[in-house]
C-alpha cells in the first residue's frame, strides 16, 4: 500500500475513536446528543477529506478508481480522479446538510439521501471514466 493512504488511515482511526468516545461520555453523563447526527456529520467530513485527497493519487493498482480503462491510461486516471474528488466533496457536503436536516425530514429520508449521494458519487466516477474511454478516446 502507498504510504500516504496508510498515513491518512492511521490519522482517521484515532480521530474517529476520540469523537465517538467523547460522545459516549457526554451521553453517559446525561448530555443530550443525537449520535446519528454526529455519525452522519463525521461521515460527511470523511467524504470531503477523501474528495480532497483522491485527485492527488498517482496511477496505481492499490487505491483509487481502479477500472481497466483508468489503469490503461494515465490521462483517464487523472481526469477521473479529479471528477471523483469533486463528486466526493459534494457528497460530503450534502451528507452534512442532510444530517442537520434529520429532525425535519426524518431518519429514513436522511439515511436514503446519504447512502444515495455516496453511491451516486462512486458510480458517477466510474461512469465518467467509462465515458472518457468510450466517447473521448482517453
Amino acid at each position: 500500500m502507498h504510504p500516504k493512504p496508510m498515513a491518512v488511515t492511521l490519522w482517521i482511526i484515532p480521530a474517529v475513536s476520540i469523537q465517538v468516545n467523547g460522545c459516549t461520555y457526554i451521553i453517559a453523563l446525561g448530555g443530550n446528543i443525537d449520535i446519528t447526527t454526529v455519525i452522519y456529520v463525521m461521515l460527511g467530513v470523511l467524504w470531503i477529506l477523501l474528495g480532497n485527497y483522491i485527485p492527488k493519487l498517482g496511477q496505481n493498482y492499490t487505491v483509487g478508481i481502479k477500472v481497466p480503462w483508468t489503469l490503461n491510461s494515465e490521462r483517464n486516471w487523472t481526469l477521473t480522479h479529479r471528477m471523483a474528488g469533486r463528486l466526493f466533496v459534494a457528497a460530503g457536503i450534502i451528507s452534512i446538510c442532510a444530517a442537520f436536516l434529520e429532525s425535519v425530514v426524518g431518519d429514513e429520508v436522511t439515511l436514503i439521501v446519504i447512502v444515495g449521494v455516496i453511491i451516486a458519487a462512486g458510480l458517477g466516477s466510474v461512469l465518467y471514466s467509462f465515458w472518457l474511454y468510450k466517447y473521448k478516446g482517453i
